[in-house]
């Protein structure tokens, strides 16, 4: 666990380091911020402060749904691709998961989705703590068409996948 520095006058929030992160590739990761370091160079999994306050947002109010900026998240993560592996704390919503999995909630686009399951193939199969999917979150929080048609294009089996209450998506 990783207790993240916040703006001053907050609380400290704990952010989990993923200890699923351990790909063991190693392709070149330039595609990110020109960055030409080879992933086993990297911090795999460390989470990210900034990346945290991205989304640290309830994805159960419409009002900070509309607060979510996708385009700030890419370029954090262009920046700090390990942090897209790490699953953080969100004190918001109450909820750990992966960063893919909260964006989705908080209604990220396509082409944010995309980018995320480019730096993080493997997130394809995260689960939350209530043993979620992505495409349970994608149900559950209404994302579009697009966003579901990808989710399950890279993982089809997600449509018959249990959550811890025994639900598919």
């Amino acid at each position: 666990m990783f207790w993240g520095p916040q703006e001053k006058g907050q609380d400290q929030k704990m952010i989990h380091r993923n200890p699923e992160s351990d790909d063991d590739d190693n392709r070149d990761v330039k595609h990110f911020g020109g960055n030409k370091r080879k992933r086993s160079e990297l911090e795999i999994g460390m989470p990210d402060p900034k990346l945290h306050s991205l989304l640290d947002l309830n994805p159960e109010i419409e009002e900070e749904r509309r607060k979510f900026d996708g385009q700030a998240v890419i370029e954090e993560i262009r920046q700090k691709p390990y942090a897209a592996r790490a699953k953080y704390t969100f004190e918001s919503c109450r909820h750990i998961c992966c960063p893919l999995q909260m964006a989705i909630m908080l209604g990220a686009s396509i082409n944010v989705v995309d980018f995320l399951l480019h730096v993080y193939p493997r997130s394809i199969e995260a689960r939350d703590r209530y043993g979620s999917t992505l495409l349970h979150s994608a149900c559950e929080f209404q994302a579009s068409l697009e966003v579901v048609s990808l989710l399950l294009e890279r993982f089809p089996g997600a449509a018959t996948e249990k959550d811890f209450n025994n639900n598919t998506p």
